[in-house]
């Protein structure tokens, strides 16, 4: 891909930086404002593949965030989410395709617009502490049928809901 468009890299993986980050209280003040001036789509890459699995990268997109979200991982993206709020990288035989997509809904400035604001009709709505009662009950209660001793071993039990992508070199 970053032979035919720009891809900025920012967090652990990079020196690019956001701000302060501390468990990325950065996003919010910092970084998520930052994306709309700057960028026009956001790579929310999954780096686990989980067949029940979106991370945050997704979700923080619908706190007003002027970016389209351009989503890779094993979660079935079109049948859950609405459709053309997301670009799923899926949909493209190579990066190079995907790029060049990209691109051209870029350089468009009445489709990037009308699709940008579908997206923006949703939004996220701030369940930190909902997810943290889950993992706390998935943790502490052995009593209940629904228990699971070990959150990881759940997704990569057998069968595994969890796989490496396999078009990586």
């Amino acid at each position: 891909m970053r032979k035919l468009i720009p891809v900025d890299i920012y967090g652990g993986c990079s020196d690019r930086k956001c701000g302060v980050i501390h468990y990325r209280t950065s996003d919010n003040s910092l970084c998520l404002p930052m994306l709309s001036k700057q960028y026009k789509f956001y790579l929310a890459f999954e780096n686990s593949f989980c067949k029940d699995y979106i991370s945050e990268k997704f979700f923080k997109l619908f706190q007003e965030v002027d970016v389209i979200p351009v989503v890779r991982g094993g979660f079935d993206y079109k049948k859950y989410l609405p459709s053309g709020i997301f670009v799923d990288a899926s949909d493209f035989k190579t990066p190079e395709d995907l790029a060049k997509y990209l691109l051209q809904l870029g350089s468009n400035q009445k489709e990037y617009v009308k699709m940008l604001k579908r997206k923006n009709r949703w939004f996220e709505r701030y369940m930190t502490p909902f997810r943290c009662a889950v993992c706390e009950a998935l943790h502490t209660t052995k009593d209940s049928p629904t228990y699971i001793n070990n959150l990881r071993d759940k997704f990569n039990g057998n069968p595994s809901y969890c796989w490496e992508p396999k078009d990586l070199n």
